[in-house]
C-alpha cells in the first residue's frame, strides 16, 4: 500500500515586501525594482487590503488605516516607520488570498 503524503498548507500570510515585488513585476512587466518603487507599491497595496504586523512570538495584529497613512514604508514594504518617533512596525504581512485581486487592481493602473 502506498502512503499518501499530506499536501502542505498554503501559508495564509505573506510578507508585504514579497507581495510588493510580485505586484510590481506583474503590473509593470519590469524586473529588479528599486527599494523606493517597492515602497510605493507597498503603499498601493496597503490602500487596498489589510496589513498586519507579525512579530515573532506574537499573534499577527492588524494595522489601523491611520497608522498606514501616518507612516512611511521602508525596506521595500517590510517596515513602517513614523516621523513622530513612534516605534517602527516591522514584519508587515498581507493575506496571501488577496494577492490575485491586488495584481489585477494595481495592474489596471498601469494600462
Amino acid at each position: 500500500m502506498v502512503e499518501k503524503q499530506a499536501q502542505p498548507a498554503l501559508t495564509p500570510l505573506m510578507s508585504l515586501s514579497a507581495a510588493a515585488a510580485v505586484v510590481y513585476k506583474a503590473a509593470t512587466k519590469r524586473d529588479l525594482p528599486s527599494e523606493e518603487a517597492l515602497n510605493i507599491t507597498a503603499r498601493m497595496i496597503a490602500a487596498r487590503t489589510r496589513v498586519l504586523t507579525a512579530e515573532e512570538g506574537h499573534e499577527p495584529a492588524m494595522l489601523m488605516p491611520s497608522e498606514i497613512f501616518e507612516g512611511k514604508f521602508q525596506e521595500g514594504g517590510d517596515c513602517l516607520v513614523f516621523p513622530d518617533g513612534r516605534q517602527p512596525l516591522p514584519n508587515l504581512r498581507i493575506l496571501t488570498s488577496a494577492l490575485a485581486g491586488l495584481i489585477a487592481d494595481i495592474s489596471a493602473l498601469y494600462k
